[in-house]
């Protein structure tokens, strides 16, 4: 049991270590903190705990930090997440998709970079309760044969996902 704690703790503590150095994350979270005069919260440790071996073995990588029961302001525009973001990150980095439903009062600002091995999509999302930046890391070669062969990689564990 003892053994099982000490893991536990160290997973922890190299997800805190690797949330606390990424440094696109903390510009972005930064910056819509100080233009919209909001604090972030980080994803709970039970969430992390769990997140983190899901992606095992997917060569992903998933920073979240959140602004939760703190929506964006109402009159916040697309163009104004959109900018704010542009301006936290360094030039590599390029839009990618932006969505907007003034039906539900939802948008989404997702900017992507690339090294050749990996991809970087940054995620900034907000809706009339939470607004949620995501930074995600994936493993361009599994990516790719993801897509290549998305019903075999689709599934729970390997298990090809059955249509109805």
């Amino acid at each position: 049991m003892k053994r099982l704690i000490t893991v536990v703790l160290l997973i922890l503590a190299c997800s805190a270590a690797a949330t606390a150095a990424d440094r696109d994350v903390d510009a972005v979270v930064n910056a819509i903190e100080q233009q919209y005069g909001m604090h972030h919260t980080n994803l709970p440790w039970i969430a992390r705990a769990f997140i983190k071996p899901a992606l095992w073995g997917t060569g992903a990588k998933l920073n979240m930090k959140l602004f939760e029961g703190q929506p964006l302001p109402a009159s916040t525009s697309l163009q104004s997440i959109e900018e704010v973001t542009r301006k936290a990150l360094d030039p590599s980095w390029r839009p990618f998709i932006q969505a907007n439903s003034t039906r539900d009062h939802e948008k989404t600002v997702i900017y992507a970079k690339g090294d050749g091995k990996h991809m970087f999509l940054m995620i900034v999302a907000a809706d009339r309760e939470d607004t949620t930046v995501v930074k995600l890391k994936l493993d361009t070669s599994e990516t790719r044969r993801w897509m290549d062969e998305p019903q075999e990689h689709a599934g729970h564990h390997g298990e090809a996902r059955q249509e109805p």
